[in-house]
């Protein structure tokens, strides 16, 4: 809109300066505030007793019928080569549907209270949890009636997109780092993965009042889609720019409330003791109120944002809010709020304490193997003598390597079939010979400075971390290959390097074969997915887990079996810690210093060490 330009809005034409757009946003602004934080305390139990109904019946639900799908299509655990096996079987994907409806009516339902729970603000109506719960149940099942089951094809969108309102479980849901790692290596499938994101996003933008409108408005899904577009068209800047307004409003507000509370903490802790004592109570006070506000703060972040889009609903609808009037009976009211806000606080204060909230730091000893993912491919050209190197140098317990064959046989260090992303030569693996692979270049994909670095042979890598570091081999099959485990083997017994190697492979064939030939050399089963009911599975020694299917559940059960389990690959602080909290025995990375950081850093609050050196001195 133009200064003193026509403002379409709700279909009518209004004329007015900067100054009262400017009034007219502030004023909404703050109405979208007031719905969201009007009955804070009922949203804050509702999320509470929501959480501890996902993870103390939800999940246990969905893991009984995935278990049960295993069993049903005859196997003993689901794996990546074990799925089609399972997909095969009608009895096993009916069960996976039964876990996906479940699923959905789980996320649906907390959708479906939060757009309740503004509507009641809206309204002005103060609701107590079980009355909304109600009429979300009741709403959230018409959601599942035949002519409004499209919206299930959307919730996945909603959900990993732009949708603010699955929380509980499905956050947790990211694609695997080690897929994202593979996408950003690639312009082209980087830019095609923001488009689609894009996209998406755009869709769902247009789609931005459909759920208040079926939830709302008790209109059918196809429905929905067009009150969307209707009340959305000709008002697409003004729905965006309000939406943004209100989060920066919100954000700016929390963090001068944190800001104003923290000087409080300081202010009373430093009257209330003296020295060191003043300290250790600033950052015991700290710690509770942190954990109050992990778990307060994006449930209000998110309903904020619910708000906004409910008010700009009802405003396109044409719809006013009512007026405010003092209730009756003002002290019994008070009353009520006083209780709820106390139970409020004190749910968020002990779920906010439990593993259910994050991740807990590792226990005391805890010291798990640091893996070089590919020898260490982020600060030296991947599996090559020089990543090997650079992985020693960075404090690695053991390097994670990939040998493949040659057309002669010859075993050679490298991930892909072909060489040509790291090496420049569009040629697969098994149509070379050793001799031309000593020709190629295996380092000036990666930077000059490693120009002229070799394609290292198996003998070489074995010989250059002889005595220095642990190595982790994976056998990659090719389908061209010869006596693969045999010639690794031996390989292993040449360089007598048998208490310093593990022979990993995602094929487990292959590792039947190393238990055949060599019993006493420890086996590693990779896996992007891993279910089992128990981990006693033949020819394995350990596993090897993408990071976002490990659970400490898993880590317990393998250990049972006196297994090992390893995570990849973690690349980011977040994944690290996951894995660390999990208790997996080791963690295999691109990025051997940021394991050791996050490794030294656990159950450390940086913000708070800073905090406590500016307010307390050293």
């Amino acid at each position: 809109m133009t200064a003193g330009g026509p403002m379409r809005y709700n279909g009518h034409t209004e004329v007015g300066g900067d100054e009262r757009a400017v009034k007219r946003s502030w004023a909404e602004a703050r109405q979208v505030l007031s719905i969201a934080l009007r009955g804070g305390s009922t949203l804050l139990l509702f999320e509470v007793l929501y959480k501890l109904l996902g993870f103390a019946v939800v999940l246990p639900a969905l893991n009984a019928l995935l278990r049960r799908a295993i069993r049903v299509s005859g196997l003993t655990f689901l794996g990546q080569q074990t799925l089609g096996q399972l997909l095969h079987s009608p009895a096993a994907v009916a069960l996976l549907l039964a876990a996906g409806l479940l699923l959905g009516l789980y996320l649906l339902f907390e959708m479906v209270w939060q757009l309740c729970y503004c509507q009641a603000g809206w309204q002005r109506q103060r609701t107590a949890v079980w009355s909304l719960c109600g009429r979300a149940a009741v709403r959230t099942m018409r959601l599942f009636l035949p002519r409004n089951i499209g919206i299930l094809l959307v919730l996945p969108l909603f959900a990993l997109t732009a949708w603010p309102l699955a929380g509980g479980i499905l956050p947790q849901v990211q694609l695997p780092e080690f897929i994202t790692d593979f996408i950003w290596q690639s312009k082209a499938l980087t830019a095609a993965y923001i488009a689609l994101v894009a996209l998406s996003c755009a869709l769902l933008f247009f789609y931005l009042l459909g759920m208040p409108a079926m939830v709302l408005g008790e209109e059918h899904f196809f429905s929905s889609i067009k009150t969307s577009w209707r009340l959305l068209r000709g008002n697409m800047r003004r729905a965006l720019g309000r939406i943004l307004l209100t989060t920066a409003l919100f954000w700016l507000a929390a963090g001068a409330l944190l800001a104003a509370a923290v000087g409080g903490l300081a202010a009373y802790t430093k009257l209330r003791y003296s020295g060191s004592a003043a300290r250790y109570a600033f950052r015991s006070l700290y710690g509770s109120g942190a954990s109050f506000v992990r778990v307060a703060l994006p449930v209000f972040a998110t309903v904020v944002l619910v708000a906004a889009v409910v008010a700009f609903y009802y405003r396109c609808m044409g719809a006013e809010r009512p007026p405010y009037r003092r209730p009756r009976r003002r002290w019994y009211v008070l009353g009520r709020q006083a209780v709820a806000v106390l139970c409020s606080l004190l749910a968020v204060g002990l779920f906010g304490e439990s593993e259910m909230a994050g991740y807990l730091p590792a226990p005391a000893g805890y010291d798990p193997y640091i893996v070089a993912h590919r020898a260490g491919s982020l600060f030296a050209p991947e599996n090559t003598v020089a990543a090997l190197d650079r992985a020693v140098a960075d404090g690695a317990d053991m390097a994670e390597i990939d040998v493949q064959q040659t057309a002669d046989g010859a075993l050679v260090i490298l991930h892909d079939t072909s060489f040509a992303r790291t090496a420049g030569v569009d040629r697969p693996v098994w149509a070379v010979t050793w001799e031309q692979v000593q020709r190629y270049d295996a380092g000036s994909y990666f930077g000059a400075e490693y120009a002229g670095e070799p394609v290292p042979s198996l003998p070489q890598m074995l010989k250059a971390a002889k005595g220095r570091i642990d190595l982790m081999i994976e056998l990659k099959s090719t389908g061209h290959d010869r006596e693969l485990v045999a010639r690794t083997i031996a390989a292993i017994k040449d360089a007598d390097m048998m208490r310093q190697c593990v022979l990993a492979s995602m094929d487990l064939d292959l590792l039947r074969q190393v238990k055949e030939l060599q019993p006493g050399l420890p086996t590693v089963y990779i896996s992007a997915l891993l279910v089992a009911d128990r981990y006693d599975m033949q020819w394995i020694d350990a596993f090897s887990v993408e990071t976002s299917m490990l659970t400490g559940e898993m880590v317990a059960a393998a250990h049972l079996e006196h297994k090992r389990v390893f995570a990849w690959t973690t690349n980011s602080e977040g994944t690290i810690q996951k894995a660390f909290s999990c208790g997996a025995d080791g963690i295999i990375t691109d990025n051997v210093p940021m394991a050791h950081y996050t490794q030294d850093l656990q159950g450390r609050d940086l913000l708070l060490d800073e905090l406590t050196q500016w307010l307390f001195g050293k």
